[in-house]
């Protein structure tokens, strides 16, 4: 994988953008002024490169909660983003 795409890929996840954000028009002129190898790509090609990311973050909490000395109390938040259409 790229470094940029990487990169990029962190940055729509930890910033809860959309997969469509990387096809927008001002997105790839911005990235292609910025980095003269950018090569551009699609939403399914990301979906396709961050699938094997999350499964591998999944892995090591599932593996750290396991390896945990004492109880885990978990709890959840509902919120809603938005960036969320």
């Amino acid at each position: 994988m790229n470094k940029v795409w990487k990169v990029i890929f962190l940055c729509i996840v930890e910033r809860v953008h959309s997969f469509a954000t990387i096809e927008e028009k001002d997105f790839r002129q911005l990235k292609s002024n910025t980095n003269l190898d950018f090569v551009a790509f699609s939403r399914l090609m990301a979906k396709r490169e961050l699938l094997p990311m999350y499964v591998r973050g999944r892995d090591k909490v599932k593996d750290m909660l396991l390896k945990a000395p004492d109880r885990i109390c978990l709890i959840a938040d509902n919120w809603k983003s938005n960036h969320a259409y």
